[in-house]
């Protein structure tokens, strides 16, 4: 969880082009969720998936969870990963 977090705010910090960034976590039945959200520019209509992205995505998966890349809800771009509780804790 703590490198996705990483990950997703040196990715922020590098595209966005934002001024905020936030790190979210919350519990949603047997899953921790992590949200990281971005106030920049979004995602381009065909995003790349970089070194980033698929590291991301193969940690979430390694633990039986799944990463989510898309527009956040007032703009910029949304990170969203579940992790099963039981691996996390």
């Amino acid at each position: 969880v703590y490198r996705t977090v990483t990950e997703a705010l040196a990715n922020a910090a590098r595209h966005s082009r934002g001024q905020r960034c936030s790190v979210r976590l919350s519990s949603e039945g047997d899953n921790l969720v992590l949200e990281v959200t971005d106030d920049g520019i979004g995602l381009p209509p065909r995003p790349r998936t970089g070194v980033g992205l698929s590291s991301m995505s193969a940690r979430a998966a390694g633990v039986g969870g799944r990463l989510e890349v898309g527009s956040g809800r007032s703009g910029g771009a949304c990170v969203r990963a579940r992790f099963p509780l039981g691996v996390v804790l």
